[in-house]
């Protein structure tokens, strides 16, 4: 059955829509603030180095709330969490808007990320939950609308550039419509049946684990350091065109996998997803072909994300709001220990490394993903 088979039924409408507008929500928000940066600047008088502390403030909080989701979302249920979570990021974004001091602001960064966090983790649980065996379709466009955000979020604050503080509160009054769609959300149970805490398949799990943390160190590596790789042969805004080139092509490869993840296996598509995206590593130390290679790995490594967590549901049914917290959280984790990592090796020896070190993560991502196809086929 595809998404636009689920559109059909009213107890999927309100999800599907509410669940999209979050998520462009989400997407849109840590795409602001980047261009936002030279607005703080000059509103409170700060240095480079200090305004780069709202991102900082936003992924502590969005850290805390995944792991926190799953429990919250035992004791609260979705649509309360999720509502809540939307209503955050609204309050959030009217701080930003209108707070006098660099101190509120940075407190209504980390409200933004608590709310992102909650959004993150507990849409995709909803999901996962919500459409089962097909869930990886749901998934994969749910998450290919995060993209969409990233590109919108920049584009409403160069609408009111100089006044930015107008683009934070537009942004409010659309989280505010939002979460009155949130409101009419479904509320699928979630209580753990008693038995369960004998029946997790630890090896599996950690294999899980794994495949997220080496995942995120792979895609969120590429994307870092393309530029840094390029820029040497073709020039620095060259390079960070190509970046942007990276994103737009995970963001289509998202969308071109939602209908083919409805008749492709998970854990299938999970593997050859990661055989690709290995084949572009390789090619990118060809200077010529790197620009395509690397878009090439944004867009082989499209349906990971959104696949693996339906692969995850799968193999987990009754566990999926404790066990996908952990699994988010580890992958973010990834990204944290994985960019001072590669930067350190690049130190040692040149910005020609990049691709040796993007394929060597993604031989080893292969490798445990290969074991955990064949330890979880039925």
């Amino acid at each position: 059955m595809s998404v636009l088979t689920f559109f059909a039924h009213a107890k999927y409408r309100r999800l599907l829509l509410t669940g999209f507008s979050a998520f462009i929500l989400v997407g849109a928000v840590q795409a602001m603030y980047g261009p936002s940066f030279a607005s703080f600047q000059e509103r409170f008088g700060l240095s480079t180095s200090t305004v780069g502390l709202l991102v900082s403030l936003h992924f502590i909080g969005s850290l805390i709330s995944i792991l926190s989701s799953g429990f919250v979302v035992l004791k609260l249920g979705y649509r309360t969490t999720l509502s809540f979570a939307i209503a955050l990021m609204a309050l959030g974004s009217l701080g930003l808007a209108l707070s006098p001091t660099w101190l509120l602001s940075l407190g209504a960064t980390f409200f933004i990320g608590l709310g992102f966090g909650f959004i993150d983790a507990g849409m995709n649980m909803l999901f996962a939950r919500s459409f089962e065996e097909q869930s990886a379709p749901a998934l994969n466009l749910l998450n290919a609308m995060f993209g969409v955000g990233a590109v919108l979020g920049p584009l409403l604050v160069a609408l009111f550039l100089p006044r930015v503080p107008l683009a934070f509160l537009s942004y409010t009054v659309i989280a505010v419509i939002v979460f009155f769609f949130a409101l009419g959300l479904p509320n699928p149970e979630t209580r753990i049946t008693e038995n369960t805490s004998v029946q997790i398949p630890w090896g599996k799990f950690i294999g899980f684990l794994l495949i997220f943390f080496f995942y995120v160190m792979s895609e969120i590596g590429a994307a870092s350091w393309e530029a840094t790789h390029l820029a040497p042969y073709y020039g620095e805004a060259r390079g960070a065109l190509y970046t942007s080139l990276y994103w737009a092509a995970l963001t289509v490869g998202r969308f071109v996998a939602t209908p083919i993840s409805s008749f492709v296996k998970a854990p299938t598509l999970v593997l050859l997803s990661t055989f690709l995206a290995l084949i572009g590593a390789l090619a990118a130390h060809n200077v010529a072909l790197a620009p395509f290679a690397y878009m090439f790995i944004g867009f082989a490594f499209a349906p990971f994300f959104p696949t693996g967590l339906a692969w995850l549901g799968q193999v987990f049914p009754k566990r999926i709001e404790q066990l996908t917290p952990i699994v988010m959280a580890t992958a973010n984790i990834g990204a944290v220990i994985s960019s001072p990592v590669i930067g350190w090796l690049i130190d040692r020896s040149s910005s020609d490394a990049v691709p040796t070190i993007m394929s060597g993560a993604a031989i080893i991502l292969l490798s445990i993903t290969t074991l955990l196809w064949l330890r979880t086929r039925t």
